[in-house]
């Protein structure tokens, strides 16, 4: 297993630490293009100290605390839920993370995620905000798993939101 151990630990007492395997940090997924309810249904699975209700809540309306840890652009703060925020991949965290670190951690990821692609490609998209183009993005992300077809279909969502056109995809 993975372990996540304190450094200046003795031997005996990392030995300790491993032997007990509710000390094994949990390792997980977030599959790209998840709802926030697929992913509650995976917490609810992985014996963290929270079950996916707690999760819904929290991601649904986030706290001011919550939302004053996350690394996300001002932009982001006047928006009232996470969906869509969760940075798809695999994780392993400590079975004692609480929510917030939960939430923090997955966020977290999105937003350097989100800053490494500004400082790469400047502002794709520059007149849709940045809650709009997540929005965009994980609609495309649930329309297909094939990522060579990803910049198609968004070139197709695009044309049709700047007609005025519906998008009249599956996912919505």
């Amino acid at each position: 297993g993975t372990y996540t151990i304190a450094s200046g630990r003795t031997p005996v007492q990392i030995m300790d630490w491993i032997a007990d395997g509710r000390n094994r940090d949990i390792q997980f997924t977030i599959f790209e293009g998840w709802r926030i309810e697929e992913i509650a249904a995976t917490i609810d699975l992985l014996g963290f100290p929270f079950n996916g209700e707690e999760f819904l809540a929290e991601a649904r309306q986030p706290s001011e605390d919550l939302v004053k840890g996350l690394s996300l652009p001002e932009e982001f703060k006047g928006n009232n839920q996470l969906e869509g925020y969760f940075a798809p991949g695999a994780y392993s965290l400590k079975p004692t993370t609480d929510l917030s670190e939960f939430i923090a951690h997955s966020v977290n990821r999105t937003a350097a995620i989100i800053a490494d692609i500004l400082n790469t490609q400047g502002e794709p998209f520059g007149d849709f905000s940045l809650h709009d183009r997540m929005i965009l993005a994980s609609i495309i992300q649930r329309e297909t798993l094939d990522e060579a077809e990803m910049p198609l279909i968004a070139s197709v969502f695009y044309n049709r939101l700047q007609v005025g056109m519906k998008l009249e995809t599956d996912p919505t």
